[in-house]
């Protein structure tokens, strides 16, 4: 009799470390219940380094972040970043576009001043085809097509649409798109509720967010605001030691 219920212990618990290790992964189609809560509009956010004091090291970069409609295109959204840097004169941008209703990427433009080359990216059923525009030569390349994979660039509003609550955990399979091309697997877990101090002095209720790349053991951790859902703040720690920081600037 001990035996038996030591084998009932035993199946139970192997049975409970097999639904916690199983986590949800998003589709283009389970997508879709989310995709009226897309915030559009422009918001602005400071990028610069700090010690592990938290001491400013630089400020690196304004940025600015544009989620609107296409003009033409009900069905389409913008997402468009804009990075001045702090020293210098050198804009960078980069594009998504992608589909409002299930957030699979259509295309991905770029202009990449700092390295001399801007991209363009196409996405159809069965290729990504990327041309990368260099001042002297073009490169074209063709990758297979990745079915259910977001583009990296909207993991941000991705994340502020979700259902966060505390213990929350979703995979999201990530295309990062242009001379860099590569695919994985995005997690996103709820840590837990806190208090955020912002550059302003100003709290908020926030939502600790760990999200990065179990196979590159690469994580950040985001703050989101527990009312609407905004990112407030990004921190992830270089190799040195250092922090990168991107806080938004609050209106």
């Amino acid at each position: 009799m001990k035996f038996y219920f030591l084998v009932i212990a035993f199946t139970l618990s192997a049975s409970t470390v097999q639904a916690q290790k199983k986590e949800d992964t998003l589709s283009y189609s389970s997508w879709k219940k989310y995709s009226d809560k897309v915030q559009s509009g422009t918001n602005k956010y400071l990028q610069y380094f700090t010690d592990s004091l938290g001491q400013v090291l630089r400020i690196n970069t304004f940025k600015t972040r544009t989620v609107k409609q296409d003009p033409a295109n009900a069905n389409i959204l913008w997402v468009i970043q804009r990075y001045n840097k702090a020293k210098g004169n050198e804009i960078e941008t980069d594009t998504a576009f992608i589909n409002k209703v299930d957030f699979s990427p259509l295309a991905y433009h770029t202009d990449i001043q700092s390295a001399g080359y801007k991209e363009v990216v196409q996405f159809t059923q069965d290729s990504i085809y990327t041309s990368v525009f260099y001042k002297d030569s073009t490169k074209h390349v063709s990758y297979p097509s990745s079915p259910d994979y977001f583009i990296a660039t909207t993991m941000e509003d991705m994340m502020g649409m979700l259902p966060l609550k505390i213990g929350y955990t979703v995979v999201v399979k990530n295309v990062n798109p242009g001379v860099r091309h590569n695919t994985t697997n995005y997690k996103v877990s709820v840590v837990r509720k806190e208090k955020i101090q912002l550059s302003d002095h100003s709290t908020r209720e926030a939502y600790l967010v760990e999200a990065g790349f179990p196979a590159f053991k690469s994580y950040s951790q985001y703050w989101f605001s527990v009312d609407k859902q905004l990112m407030l703040k990004h921190s992830f720690k270089m190799r040195d030691g250092s922090f990168f920081i991107e806080e938004r600037l609050m209106p």
